[in-house]
C-alpha cells in the first residue's frame, strides 16, 4: 500500500494519494482527495480501479516523466 498525505498548515488545505491491492491481486485502487480541513464542501475525491497492465502503463510513464523532470 502507498500513502502519501501533504497538509499545508498556512491554508489549511490537504491532498492525499492512496493506492492499494485489489483483494484478488488483480490490480490496484487509487484514490485522489484534496480540500480544506473541517470544511466538507471543499472536498473532491476520485477513485478508480485500476488492472494489472493500466497499472504498468502509469507506472512506466510515471518513470519517463520523473526522468524528464530531472534532465
Amino acid at each position: 500500500m502507498v500513502d502519501i498525505f501533504h497538509y499545508n498548515d498556512r491554508n489549511r488545505t490537504y491532498k492525499a494519494l492512496r493506492v492499494e491491492p485489489v483483494d484478488d491481486n488483480s490490480g490496484v485502487f487509487i484514490s485522489l482527495s484534496t480540500g480544506t480541513k473541517q470544511d466538507a464542501e471543499s472536498r473532491n475525491r476520485i477513485s478508480m480501479k485500476l488492472n494489472k497492465s493500466e497499472l504498468a502503463y502509469l507506472y512506466l510513464s510515471l518513470g519517463r516523466m520523473f526522468n524528464k523532470i530531472e534532465e
